[in-house]
């Protein structure tokens, strides 16, 4: 239950925190791809 609390008052309070959270998310994102496109070069 502590982590739905969490996740309700983030939801309620937390619109930056939600968007930095999306931003870290497609970072990752790009740099998981440019890795994959990194290592599919390497075996063409």
């Amino acid at each position: 239950m502590d982590k739905l609390t969490a996740h309700i008052n983030d939801a309620v309070s937390g619109e930056r925190q939600k968007r930095e959270a999306e931003q870290a998310r497609q970072r990752e994102e790009v740099e998981r791809l440019k890795s994959e496109i990194a290592e599919l070069k390497q075996k063409a």
